[in-house]
């Protein structure tokens, strides 16, 4: 079977192929980028993608994809991007994760008439922050929709959801914790900037898990206030801080030693191995009795 792309998936995946190229730029100028998985390139010879168009209180429009050598329905992902929208940065992991074996799907938290990427000007990306972060209301609305939407898939387990977000979609996360959806089981935020709300709180004994993940140079905003949250609504949750670490560590496009935002290799690719344990514990892949003896090299679910 062979992936069917409409005119605006081939050119959101020519945009892919454009990061993936400047990875492969940046690989070469950097010896530290090493050749892994974590950080390399991914295999679309197998995979599908396509544009889902969503409703929540604007008309949205996702990236989905996932590996089409097989129709079992399977865990999926929602992934919440960072500042600049649903660009080929997040629909990069989105293929990672497709290429795991879980069903991926970027959300689209702007609205479909925006042009989301790296050319979306710095104004207009604060703008949305703002919005979004100061709404929970409303943010929490949208990236529920996007859930709402890929459990209709028939490629898609309902009742196994998971999500990540980076920057503003590493905030997100929590207050999607907070949004009590049926199905989510848990959330990993990567460099979240704000971790408190104006919104409603986590209910008590939620059963949502949270990781978040953050550089020991970027701690969110918020921080003891969500401690206190969680541990006052008895969730499970961790949060794993990396030394000299700054904000939007997880992007390679982003130049080691810069003082704000780099990338730092060695969280990237620890959070991201985290991440993948944390899937397959949440989704009943490697039993806990097991985990002492379990290998995740080249697995996949």
């Amino acid at each position: 079977m062979h992936p069917v792309l409409s005119g605006e998936s081939i050119l959101s995946m020519a945009r892919v192929l454009l990061l993936l190229a400047v990875l492969a730029v940046f690989h070469t100028a950097n010896a530290q980028m090493m050749e892994s998985e974590l950080v390399a390139g991914v295999n679309m010879t197998t995979l599908t993608m396509q544009r889902v168009p969503y409703n929540a209180d604007i008309p949205l429009n996702a990236f989905l994809t996932y590996d089409n050598r097989t129709n079992v329905a399977r865990p999926a992902i929602i992934i919440v991007p960072d500042s600049d929208g649903n660009g080929p940065y997040e629909q990069w992991r989105a293929m990672q994760l497709a290429n795991l074996g879980y069903v991926a799907m970027v959300a689209d938290v702007f609205g479909a008439n925006i042009t989301q990427g790296p050319s979306l000007p710095s104004s207009n990306r604060s703008a949305f922050v703002q919005t979004l972060l100061g709404n929970p209301a409303l943010l929490r609305s949208r990236m529920v929709a996007a859930i709402n939407t890929v459990k209709t898939l028939p490629v898609t387990n309902g009742s196994q959801i998971a999500a990540i977000g980076y920057c503003l979609g590493g905030s997100a996360m929590v207050e999607l914790a907070r949004a009590n959806v049926s199905g989510l089981l848990g959330v990993v935020g990567f460099h979240p900037g704000q971790l408190n709300t104006t919104g409603s709180k986590i209910a008590p004994g939620a059963i949502v898990k949270i990781a978040l993940h953050s550089g020991n140079l970027d701690i969110p905003n918020g921080k003891p206030e969500f401690v206190a949250e969680m541990a006052a609504a008895n969730v499970t949750w961790e949060f794993h801080e990396y030394s000299n670490t700054p904000h939007a560590f997880t992007n390679p496009t982003n130049v080691p030693g810069t003082a704000r935002s780099a990338y730092n290799r060695q969280a990237d690719m620890r959070s991201w191995a985290s991440m993948r344990t944390f899937f397959l514990e949440l989704f009943g892949k490697v039993p806990m009795s097991n985990i002492y003896t379990y290998s995740m090299a080249g697995s996949a679910l």
